[in-house]
C-alpha cells in the first residue's frame, strides 16, 4: 500500500507540472501575441511621423530665402583718367598765366597777377565733382537683383531682376587692360533698360561669373526660360 501511494503522488505530482508547462506555454504564446500587435500599431504611427517629417522639410525647402549681397563697389577712378589729365593741364596754363603776368613790364598786369589764381578753381572743381560722382555711384549684386545707386545729394536707385537678363559681355579698351579693369555689360529682356553698363570695375573681382552664376540660380529658383521672339 505505501508503495502505491507514491506512486499516486509521483502521477499527481506529474500531471501538475505538465498543466503548469502548458499554461506558461499558453501565457506565453499570448504575450508574444500582444508585443506583435503593439508593433504594428506602433508601425503606422511612425510612418506617419516621418511623413510629417517630410512634409515640414518640403515646407521649409519652399520658403523664400533671404536676399543677400553677393558684391558691392564702385568704379576704378581710372575711369576718370582722361579728365582728371585736362584739369591738370588747365591747372598748368593758369600757373603759367600768373607767372607771365606777374612779371609783366606794365604794373597794371602784376597787380592784376594775383587774380588769375582764381581760375585754378574751375578744373579742381570740375575734377572733384567728377570724383564724387564716381565715388557716390554703387553697384551692387544680390542675389536676386542688380542695384545702381547714384546721387551726391538726392539718391536715386534703379533695381533690375536677374532673371531678366538674356546674356552678358565684359570689354576692355587699352588703358583698362593696362590698370586691370573692365566694363560688364548686361542685354537684358527689360524694356526700360535694355542694356545696363557695368564701369570700370576690377577685373580680378570676376563680376561677369558672379552675375551669370546668380542667373542661372534666380532661374532654376523661379523656373523662368527665356524665349526669344522674332
Amino acid at each position: 500500500m505505501g508503495i502505491n501511494e507514491k506512486l499516486r503522488h509521483i502521477q499527481l505530482d506529474q500531471m501538475i507540472e505538465r498543466e503548469g508547462d502548458e499554461r506558461f506555454l499558453k501565457d506565453g504564446h499570448q504575450r508574444l501575441g500582444e508585443i506583435v500587435g503593439e508593433r504594428a500599431e506602433a508601425c503606422p504611427e511612425s510612418g506617419a511621423e516621418d511623413k510629417g517629417l517630410s512634409d515640414l522639410r518640403h515646407q521649409i525647402k519652399q520658403l523664400p530665402m533671404a536676399e543677400e549681397i553677393v558684391w558691392r563697389g564702385t568704379s576704378s577712378q581710372w575711369k576718370n583718367f582722361g579728365r582728371y589729365s585736362l584739369a591738370i593741364v588747365g591747372c598748368i596754363v593758369v600757373l603759367l598765366l600768373f607767372a607771365t603776368a606777374s612779371h609783366a613790364a606794365s604794373p597794371q598786369v602784376r597787380a592784376f597777377s594775383p587774380f588769375i589764381l582764381l581760375l585754378l578753381l574751375v578744373p579742381i572743381l570740375l575734377a572733384l565733382l567728377r570724383y564724387l560722382e564716381l565715388k557716390t555711384k554703387v553697384y551692387e549684386l544680390t542675389t536676386e537683383r542688380i542695384k545702381i545707386s547714384a546721387g551726391i545729394l538726392s539718391k536715386v536707385t534703379d533695381t533690375l531682376e536677374l532673371y531678366r537678363v538674356k546674356d552678358l559681355e565684359t570689354r576692355q579698351p587699352f588703358l583698362y587692360r593696362l590698370v586691370g579693369i573692365e566694363n560688364v555689360q548686361l542685354n537684358t529682356s527689360d524694356a526700360s533698360s535694355p542694356f545696363v553698363l557695368i564701369q570700370a570695375v576690377p577685373s580680378g573681382v570676376g563680376l561677369a561669373d558672379k552675375i551669370r552664376n546668380q542667373v542661372e540660380i534666380i532661374r532654376r529658383d523661379k523656373s523662368v526660360r527665356e524665349i526669344d521672339v522674332e
